[in-house]
C-alpha cells in the first residue's frame, strides 16, 4: 500500500489475534499532514444531524491499527435541502481506547466460541427464542471471562 496513492474500495485490511480477527475498509487514500503523521479518513453521511457516536471513534481507533497510521480524519457529510454541511474531527490512536476494544473483541468471542461448543440443546433454544437482552445474558452466564482455559479447551477438543 503506497501513502498517498489512491486506495481501492476493494482492498481489505486485517489484524489477526488469538481468537478473533478485526477486518476492514477505509474510505480513502493514507495521506501525510504538514506534521509528517499518516492520516486516514472515515466518511460518514448523515440524514437529520451530526453525531459524536462512539461507535465511529471505535471503528477509527480499528482503521488506524489496521493501515498503521497515526490520525484518522472522520468526516460528517449532512445532506441539506440547500447542500451540504461538513464536519471534521481528527481522532488519533490511543493505547488505553485500543486495549478496551481489544479486551472487548476477546470477550465477546470467547462468549460465542463457548456457545458455538456448548452441546446444551436447551441453551441454543433459548438463546435463538430469545430477544436482545436475553441472549446477551445467555452468553455472559456460559462464559467466565477471567480465565481463557476453558475456551482454550474447548477450541482443542472442537478444532
Amino acid at each position: 500500500h503506497k501513502i498517498g496513492g489512491a486506495t481501492n474500495r476493494t482492498e481489505t485490511f486485517t489484524l489477526l489475534f488469538d481468537n478473533y480477527k478485526i477486518v476492514g475498509k477505509i474510505d480513502a487514500s493514507i495521506s501525510k499532514t504538514d506534521t509528517g503523521k499518516k492520516r486516514i479518513a472515515e466518511i460518514k453521511h448523515r440524514v437529520k444531524k451530526f453525531l459524536d457516536n462512539e461507535y465511529d471513534v471505535i471503528q477509527c481507533e480499528c482503521y488506524l491499527r489496521l493501515t498503521d497510521t497515526d490520525e484518522c480524519d472522520l468526516v460528517e457529510v449532512l445532506k441539506e435541502s440547500l447542500g451540504e454541511k461538513k464536519k471534521s474531527t481528527i481522532i488519533e490512536k490511543d493505547d488505553e481506547r485500543w486495549q478496551l476494544i481489544k479486551q472487548g473483541c476477546s470477550s465477546k468471542a470467547n462468549q460465542l466460541l463457548k456457545f458455538i461448543y456448548d452441546t446444551n440443546i436447551k441453551t441454543r433454544i433459548e438463546y435463538l427464542s430469545g430477544d436482545e437482552y436475553e441472549r446477551t445474558n445467555i452468553l455472559d452466564q456460559l462464559c467466565d471471562l477471567s480465565d481463557g482455559s476453558e475456551i482454550d479447551e474447548l477450541l482443542e477438543e472442537n478444532i
